[in-house]
Parts: C-alpha cells; sequence; structure tokens
C-alpha cells in the first residue's frame, strides 16, 4: 500500500491524515557533541571549503574620526610631504564588491540559531573585516581576502603617511591575502629601481597582515565581465 493509498484510507474512517513534520523537537535533546558536529557541517564555508571575499578599501579611520577618502589620484614621491604625525587608533573602512561566494560570506544564520551555533560560527570565522555602517565582514583562516584596490590604497599620500609612521594601524589578520595584477606591474618596477617608494608603500601595507602566509595575484577580475554575468542571470 503507497503513501497515497493509506492517506486515502485514512480519510474514508474521517480519521485527520498525517501531517509532515515542520521541524525536529527532539534536536535540543541529542548530546552536546552531535549537536555541536551539525553547525560545523552547517557552516557557510563555500562549495570547496573556502570563500573569496572581493572587497576594496573604502577609507582610513583614525581615533579622532577623520576620514581620508581612496581616490585613483597618484601621489607626489618627494619625502619632503612626509609630517610627524601623533600616536591615533586607525582601522581600515572595507565594502564588500560581487562575488559569487557572497551568498556563504553573508550567511550569518548561526549567529542568532543558539549559543551552541553562534559560538562555532564565531570560532570558525575568527577574523573581520569593518564595513563603513558598523558591520563586520566575517572570514576564516581558509577563505581569501582580495582587496581590489590595493594599488590605489597605497598610492593615497595621506593614508601612507599613517601607516609609515606606524600609528597603531589595525592589522589585518587574514592568513591568504589575494592582489589585483596590476600590483605585479608595481614590484616589477620597483625591482628595476623606477618607482622605489611604491615597493616601500607596498611593503608598508604588507607589514599590516602579520598573519598572511599565503599572498598571490589575482588574473581575470573583470568588473564588466561580472556585470554581464549578472544581467544574464536576471534574464527571464
Amino acid at each position: 500500500m503507497t503513501g497515497a493509498d493509506t492517506m486515502a484510507s485514512a480519510t474514508e474512517r474521517g480519521t485527520a491524515a498525517p501531517s509532515a513534520p515542520t521541524g525536529f523537537t527532539l534536536f535540543p535533546k541529542l548530546p552536546t557533541e552531535l549537536r555541536l558536529k551539525i553547525f560545523r557541517h552547517a557552516l557557510p564555508v563555500g562549495p570547496k571549503g573556502f570563500r573569496m571575499l572581493r572587497v576594496i578599501c573604502e577609507e582610513l579611520i583614525t581615533q579622532s574620526t577623520t576620514k581620508v577618502q581612496i581616490t585613483k589620484t597618484a601621489w607626489a614621491d618627494d619625502e619632503a610631504g612626509r609630517v610627524n604625525l601623533p600616536k591615533s587608533n586607525s582601522w581600515f573602512v572595507f565594502r564588500l564588491l560581487e562575488h559569487r561566494h557572497n551568498s556563504y560570506v553573508r550567511d550569518a544564520s548561526l549567529l542568532s540559531a543558539s549559543n551552541e551555533s553562534r559560538g562555532t560560527y564565531l570560532k570558525h570565522f575568527n577574523g573581520s573585516l569593518k564595513t563603513a555602517k558598523g558591520g563586520l565582514i566575517r572570514f576564516s583562516k581558509e577563505d581569501f581576502v582580495y582587496i581590489r584596490n590595493l594599488n590605489e590604497t597605497i598610492r593615497n599620500e595621506e593614508i601612507m603617511r599613517i601607516l609609515f609612521h606606524g600609528n597603531g594601524s589595525q592589522i589585518l589578520e587574514c592568513h591568504n591575502l589575494a592582489l589585483p595584477s596590476d600590483v605585479l606591474d608595481l614590484m616589477w618596477n620597483a625591482m628595476h629601481e623606477v618607482r622605489q617608494v611604491n615597493w616601500d608603500r607596498f611593503m608598508c601595507f604588507l607589514a599590516l597582515c602579520k598573519t598572511a602566509a599565503v599572498v598571490g595575484p589575482v588574473w581575470n577580475d573583470s568588473e564588466s565581465l561580472l556585470e554581464k554575468e549578472a544581467a544574464t542571470a536576471t534574464k527571464p
């Protein structure tokens, strides 16, 4: 007898057909080790166990709330432009750009499911980037942080003054750092003594990433291509 026959028989006898379960009410009674294992399997780690965080560095904020906007304007390379700055707390503010891993990056449902799920989530995604609205972009040791506008960032005069003088800038605690391919041109020119100052700026920025163990370039990152893919995906 099939499930449909069972429901039909129940209707003929005047009894209500059993409804499909909508939840697992016995979950809290499971052993703690099993519950934690389930939460670990539910972590949004991406299809291959890691995610790409494609971000741009929007500004550097100091303790005095001074904001330094990042533009594509190169700054002069003269040493006379440097000034002594007072010690202050500083941190970078980032914005998440479009990427196919964003659905995993934005999935923070385990943070509010229970205390156990929240603890499991925070233990795995223990790194974070600050956003302009006071939020955090969380990432794990396995994730890649790709700073799309790093070249423009290290060419910003005010930002590099702060970094060069070591004024308490926030350390970027990422294990895997991905760089735009144009940074390689900067490094190549520096090795040929064309733009040595750019190399100094890059190394100064890299010094903030003290936990970085893997640093590599991203070769195929076309914003126009991503926009075309998004437009194609939204077509009926």
